[in-house]
C-alpha cells in the first residue's frame, strides 16, 4: 500500500517530532525522509533553558538529601518526614521545567 507524498510529510513532522510549525508539513512533503535526515544535528537536540537546576545537579541534591537522612537516623536526630520533603523537592521547579520544555517545543528548529 503506497502512503501519499503529503501524507509521509506529514506524518515526518507530527509523528517523529514535536509537532509542526507553521508550513513544516509543507517543507516535508517534497522528501519527507530527507526533512528528518536534515533535523539531525552533530551537536545533539536543543535544550530547554530554564532557570532551574537541571538533573545532574536535581540528582546530586537527591543523593545529599539521602546522605542527611542516612547520617540523622545513625545520629538519633528527628527529622520532617522524608516522604514530604522527597515530594517538596521533585516539586518545587516542576513548572519552570514544564514551561521550558514548552518554549522548546514551540519554537525550536529542529523538532525531530
Amino acid at each position: 500500500m503506497s502512503i501519499d507524498r503529503n501524507v509521509q510529510g506529514a506524518i515526518a513532522v507530527t509523528r517523529f517530532g514535536l509537532g509542526a510549525r507553521a508550513g513544516e508539513i509543507a517543507s516535508a512533503v517534497g522528501d519527507p525522509e530527507g526533512w528528518l535526515t536534515g533535523q539531525i544535528r552533530s551537536q545533539g537536540a536543543d535544550q530547554p533553558r530554564a532557570d532551574a537546576p537541571g538533573s545532574a545537579e536535581r540528582f546530586n541534591e537527591f543523593r545529599a538529601y539521602q546522605k542527611d537522612r542516612r547520617d540523622a537516623k545513625l545520629s538519633g536526630e528527628v527529622k520532617s518526614d522524608p516522604v514530604k520533603m522527597a515530594a517538596k523537592m521533585l516539586r518545587a521547579d516542576t513548572g519552570a521545567d514544564f514551561l521550558a520544555r514548552m518554549r522548546l517545543a514551540a519554537t525550536t528548529e529542529a523538532g525531530f
